[in-house]
Parts: structure tokens; C-alpha cells; sequence
């Protein structure tokens, strides 16, 4: 009997920093990743290099020098000994606004180095309600003053919600909030007031929509997960996919909520007639999307209920009971006093002087006082998952969830989703039999042992390699334990790396 054990080393000579390219692809600019309650978090970084580096490093430096504390360099994990490499490492830092340098060690030369601006850890809000929650056009709403550019949203439209957004944008005044938000309402002017007062950037997402009442988010919820040609997911479809998408991605502060407008006008009866339920489906609301997100989920309670000067005593009463009675509820303004403050009887505006809407901006200021944000657990970002790539280019997810796929073709992380459907950033490490095109005979063992074994770092043979075959196993650590054989005449190959 007898084999080999080939043990091949390339050395690689200097490369130019003009001809070194490193990418990084996630996070993407402008991103806010919600702290933690000591005003603290997290940030994943994800990308790959085009070249051989002895040491991948990250760091967080302020975006302005007010805005943040700088980290140390922090080593980047790398799946890969010859390029390209993948790399992945999770900052900690304290909760401010960035940018990310990422640089490429070479013999103790810097050989390469990227910046992405604008990267934040602060607080991320998902709006829900009706109308004077989901914003109208044409009311002359401000977008965001803040000097550093840290109120945020992503700058989409999309009743469909097949996939989340990720176009990052400042909070201009005709933006749209996704996914279903018009303009930038009251919201922008209240993220520059919290952005200002905590100093931390702010990101919105907006799930309310126009002319909804307490029952219809109630009824929605078990169609949440359907998009049908009845459309029976609306309006709680777009609460419970927002939070799919990014509870896990970005962390959630909590849910902001203004409706009762269209329960008071309806006099408190459904279209059969029969009396709306105010708190019971709010209740049911609140549940399901605790039960979603996480049990400590905040919700914040506006008390609103004015249409055309009328007010209703029950849905005030109600929506003040919901904030007595329910753990990790907030009151939220009382907005029934702004009753100059619009046009049309109902909806918040600036015309004319009005000012309508920035004191809706002001009102929730003043609700989400010191006491919300030292009380509201915050939902943060989970990046402990990750997942592989196989030599087919295949994205191979965790036990227990699947993947998306790479994230609109990106080489160095992907989505994948649990079995409830919410999303995480995953980076990919690059994991497998490396293949060797060159020789047509090549075998590779065992399928199974190879399949069991493929995204750990060991593999264990005990099998045989009969004659006249050709095999390589690619491992950190390769044990051949006794009733190993490899029969005569026959190359045996062991490659010592693991994921590359």
C-alpha cells in the first residue's frame, strides 16, 4: 500500500496598492443599526479582496467630530488563504454616526484601504396607523435639517413587498418612506429633534396606510403572510413584513402609532354595524407583531380620535387604557388639542402657516421623553448567523433556515431567512471541495462523508480509495484514522485549509 500527502505552497510577491481592490458590501451607506440601552451596538461588516492580505482590518471613525468615538482597528475574520478572500468581523461601538474604513495588510504594508460613508448606530422607528401617520402629499412637509445628514430612510414605494429595500437616503420633504409611507410627514422633523437632543442618528420605515380602522388592522392579521388578488394582507401585512425584513437586519426601537380618525368617523361601528372593539384589536394588533418580533417589542399609542371637530371619548379612552394595561406600551401624544392645525378637519398640515405638522413633530418629541428611551427595550440586530458557499456556487444557509440567495449578486454575504420568514445579513464564507478542472479523472471519496463534513473544519476517513483513482480532501485538520486505505497505484491528496 501506498500514498501521498502533497503539501503545495504559492508565495505571492508584493502588490501594488494601484492594483489592490478591496470591496466591502455591506453595510450599505447611510444604514442605522439600532443600540442597545446603554447607547451602545453593533455593526457587521461583509466584503471581499481582490488580492492576498496578511490581515483584514475594520474600524469606525466619527463622520464628524461630535458624532460618534472612534473604535481601534479590529482584525477581520478571512474564509480564504488565496484570493479573493471574504472577510467578516461585527464592530462594537458606541451609538453615533461613521464612516467605516476597512484596509489591507501586506508584510506590514497597507496595500489597500475603502472607506463607506455614513454609517450609523442610533435609533430605528417603524411607523403604523392611518393617514396622519402614513403622510399625504401636497401639506408642505419639511424634510431634515439635521448638519450631518442622520435622519434617514429607504426611498421606496412598494405595496408588494417581495423583497425589502435598501436605497438609503436622507429624509428629503417629497421622499417616500418605505414601504408604503408619502412624504416625509411629520417624521423628519421629528428625527432632527432626537437626532439633536441624543445625538445619534434616526431611521424611519412606514407601514401605516390611509383611512384604516382598528378592525381592519385586526382582521388583516391572519392573511399577513398572502398577497392575493383580494389584497387581504392590507393593512397588517405591511407591519408584519417590515418586521420581517428588518427586525433581524437593522433592530427595531418600536412601533409608532397614530390612527382612530376612521373609528371615530365610522361613530365606532364596523361596515355590518356592529361596534368597534378599540382596545380588543388593538390588543390582537400588538400581539402578533410581539410575538413576531419579540415579546418586548415597544409600542407607542397616540391618542388621537378629531375628525371634522369631533372628538371620541371611547377611542381616547381606550388608546390610554392600551398604554396602562400592556407591558412595553408607551402613551403617545395627544393630538385631539391641535385642532387648528389642519385644513381639511383631519389631517395635520404646514400650510399657510399652519405649522400642523411640525407640531405633530413636536408632540411626539415631547412623548418620547428620557423616560421612553430608558424604559423601551430596544429589538437589536442579530448577526450571529452565517452561511456557505459551494463549489457550485450554491449559498448553502444553516441548519433551520434557507437562503435568498447573494444579495443582488454580491460575492461576499447573502440573506437567509428562518422558518418564520425574517431576514438576516449573513456573510458567506467559501466552503467545499476545491475542484481541479485540469484532471478529467478526479474523484472525491465518499459522497456522504463529504457532504456530512463539507462546512465543518475537519474531515475524519476511515474509507477507501481504491486503485486507480485520484482524490483530494480540502480540510483545516484531516485525521486518517486506522481502516483508512488507499489501495496501489493511487494519489492521495490532502489540502489543508478548511473554508477559502
Amino acid at each position: 500500500m501506498k500514498f501521498y500527502i502533497t503539501i503545495t505552497c504559492i508565495f505571492f510577491n508584493f502588490i501594488s496598492p494601484v492594483c489592490a481592490q478591496i470591496n466591502v458590501e455591506f453595510p450599505y451607506s447611510r444604514l442605522v443599526f439600532q443600540r442597545n440601552i446603554l447607547g451602545k451596538g453593533e455593526v457587521l461588516v461583509s466584503g471581499y479582496s481582490e488580492m492576498t492580505a496578511d490581515i483584514i482590518q475594520a474600524r469606525l471613525l466619527p463622520f464628524a467630530v461630535a458624532t460618534g468615538r472612534a473604535t481601534d482597528w479590529v482584525n477581520c475574520y478571512k474564509s480564504k488563504v488565496d484570493p479573493p478572500q471574504n472577510f467578516s468581523v461585527v464592530l462594537q461601538a458606541t451609538q453615533g454616526w461613521y464612516n467605516l474604513q476597512v484596509r489591507v495588510i501586506k508584510d506590514a504594508v497597507i496595500v489597500a484601504d475603502t472607506t463607506i460613508l455614513r454609517v450609523g448606530i442610533g435609533e430605528v422607528f417603524l411607523i403604523a396607523g392611518q393617514s396622519n401617520a402614513q403622510g399625504q402629499m401636497l401639506k408642505e412637509s419639511r424634510g431634515s435639517s439635521d448638519p450631518y445628514g442622520r435622519v434617514g430612510v429607504f426611498a421606496s414605494y412598494d405595496e408588494y413587498m417581495d423583497s425589502p429595500s435598501f436605497n438609503a437616503q436622507p429624509m428629503f420633504n417629497d421622499i417616500n418612506i418605505y414601504p408604503v409611507g408619502m412624504t416625509s410627514w411629520c417624521w423628519a422633523e421629528l428625527g432632527d429633534k432626537i437626532a439633536k437632543r441624543l445625538n445619534v442618528p434616526v431611521f424611519f420605515l412606514n407601514a401605516a396606510w390611509s383611512g384604516t380602522d382598528s378592525e381592519s388592522w385586526a382582521v388583516s392579521i391572519d392573511s399577513s403572510g398572502t398577497h392575493d388578488q383580494n389584497r387581504k394582507y392590507i393593512p397588517y401585512g405591511f407591519l408584519h413584513r417590515s418586521i420581517q425584513f428588518y427586525r433581524n437586519v437593522l433592530g427595531l426601537r418600536a412601533v409608532l402609532w397614530h390612527q382612530g380618525e376612521a373609528d371615530s368617523f365610522r361613530n365606532n361601528l364596523n361596515a355590518s354595524g356592529v361596534p368597534i372593539d378599540y382596545f380588543g384589536n388593538m390588543q390582537k394588533v400588538i400581539a402578533a407583531s410581539k410575538e413576531q418580533a419579540g415579546s418586548q417589542l415597544a409600542w407607542v399609542i397616540s391618542q388621537a380620535s378629531l375628525t371634522y371637530g369631533i372628538k371620541d371619548s371611547l377611542i381616547i379612552a381606550a388608546q390610554r387604557r392600551l398604554a396602562i394595561e400592556l407591558p412595553g406600551v408607551f402613551a403617545g401624544p395627544y393630538t385631539d388639542t391641535l385642532t387648528d392645525a389642519r385644513l381639511d378637519g383631519v389631517h395635520f398640515t404646514n400650510e399657510f402657516n399652519k405649522k400642523g405638522l411640525s407640531r405633530l413633530a413636536d408632540a411626539w418629541n415631547q412623548a418620547l421623553d428620557s423616560t421612553f428611551f430608558q424604559s423601551a427595550v430596544p429589538m437589536l440586530p442579530n448577526f450571529g448567523k452565517h452561511a456557505f458557499v459551494l463549489d457550485n456556487g450554491k449559498v448553502l444557509a444553516p441548519s433551520g433556515f434557507a437562503s435568498k440567495g447573494r444579495a443582488s449578486g454580491k460575492k461576499s454575504f447573502a440573506f437567509i431567512t428562518d422558518t418564520s420568514g425574517n431576514y438576516y445579513a449573513s456573510p458567506l464564507l467559501l466552503c467545499g471541495i476545491k475542484p481541479r478542472p485540469s484532471n478529467n479523472q478526479l474523484k472525491y471519496g465518499v459522497l456522504s462523508e463529504i457532504t456530512n463534513s463539507r462546512i465543518t473544519k475537519q474531515v475524519i476517513l476511515n474509507n477507501k480509495v481504491t486503485a486507480s483513482n485520484n482524490v483530494i480532501y480540502s480540510r483545516e485538520s484531516i485525521v486518517l484514522n486506522p481502516g483508512f486505505v488507499a489501495e496501489s497505484p493511487t494519489t492521495f491528496t490532502a489540502e489543508i485549509g478548511g473554508c477559502y
